[in-house]
């Protein structure tokens, strides 16, 4: 009887601290559920989400063409292109290089997140210490003008977490 209250005791712990290590991504204040075999992870130094989950908590349209391996991803006026195993994506067909392309891993399709959610218009901030990243749909900087956070070219930074961060603003 020890023994069994022992391995429920250990199993419980082991389930909590495999939720506890889970990053979290929020859209607009709201908690996106993935499936529990599509988690979202840091993969080659990158935050790799499962592809449809985050298309759909961003409200983008998605097709995919098996022949080609393409996803094509629209919101409002922005349209985003992927080949599965290419670094060259599309932008308002636009050609951009990413260091990590969309991937499956283990039968689940996973696209890098920061290139999604700035390629459809969002903002994106990373909270390292409690793993969890936070999406605004609607990032329009109050007066209007170019956002001070972007530029520079978002992908271009050498530093691999840098990726996953945006500055504060005061």
């Amino acid at each position: 009887m020890k023994v069994r209250s022992l391995l429920v005791a250990f199993a419980a712990l082991g389930a909590t601290s495999a939720f506890a290590n889970r990053l979290v991504v929020v859209v607009d204040g709201k908690p996106v559920k993935f499936p529990e075999n599509a988690q979202p992870m840091v993969y080659k130094g990158r935050v790799m989400v499962p592809m449809r989950g985050i298309f759909e908590a961003l409200g983008a349209t998605l097709t995919y063409d098996p022949t080609t391996r393409k996803v094509e991803a629209q919101r409002n006026n922005e349209a985003v292109e992927l080949t599965f195993g290419s670094k060259i994506a599309k932008k308002n067909g636009a050609e951009i290089l990413l260091d990590t392309p969309p991937s499956i891993i283990k039968n689940v399709t996973y696209v890098p997140m920061r290139f999604i959610a700035e390629s459809l218009g969002a903002k994106l901030s990373y909270d390292k210490a409690n793993m969890r990243l936070t999406i605004v749909t609607d990032p329009a900087p109050v007066g209007g003008g170019a956002d001070p956070s972007t530029t520079g070219g978002p992908f271009s930074d050498p530093e691999p977490d840098m990726l996953l961060r945006l500055p504060q603003r005061p």
